[in-house]
């Protein structure tokens, strides 16, 4: 019976790890990808798991001053910035391979551009509720206007998670950054 159990668990956490999402990788090698082919073969965006127990976390470093949601939108306005949201959860594999992204030099530099906002999506703020409706998987960056306008024509090229950047493919978050500072 205790064997059964455990075989029982077993099966049901291999069905739920497929749920939130490791797409299988392809070996084939191309010379110019383009950043959907790119963004296909990565990994799918983790779902938010309900009540999913909290592991080692998402680690930040770098030289990136991160503020919240309420300091960014006066900020922005005041250095007519625009604001960059990283979206992300602690028991994220994909966040957490994401997040050393922001302490690569070229976007350090390209953060110092922006009012850069980092916020735990198990926290489930209320600001973030009209945003719900472009996916609740994480990792997502979002970008924003100085003025708090979310730009949705801004996108990773994710033929399925728009807003999903992958840390094996940070040359995506760098043109995105580049496009919002060239608009």
């Amino acid at each position: 019976m205790q064997n059964r159990c455990l075989l029982v668990l077993l099966v049901v956490t291999a069905l739920i790890g497929c749920k939130s999402g490791s797409a299988p990788r392809s070996n084939k090698t191309t010379s110019a990808p383009t950043a959907t082919a790119a963004l296909a073969e990565t990994a799918a965006p983790a779902q938010p798991a309900p009540q999913a127990e909290k592991k080692e976390g998402v680690e930040f470093t770098g030289n990136v001053a991160w503020r919240t949601w309420d300091e960014a939108l006066p900020l922005a306005k005041r250095e007519s910035k625009p604001i960059l949201v990283l979206i992300y959860a602690d028991w994220c594999p994909h966040c957490r391979t994401l997040a050393p992204a922001f302490a690569d030099p070229q976007v350090e530099a390209l953060a110092k551009h922006f009012v850069m906002v980092r916020q735990n999506h198990d926290d489930d703020p209320a600001w973030l509720e009209p945003y719900k409706k472009y996916g609740g998987y994480v990792p997502r960056v979002f970008f924003f206007d100085s003025k708090g306008q979310m730009r949705d024509d801004i996108t990773s090229g994710h033929p399925r998670y728009p807003f999903f950047y992958a840390g094996e493919h940070i040359d995506f978050l760098k043109q995105s950054m580049r496009r919002v500072m060239g608009s």
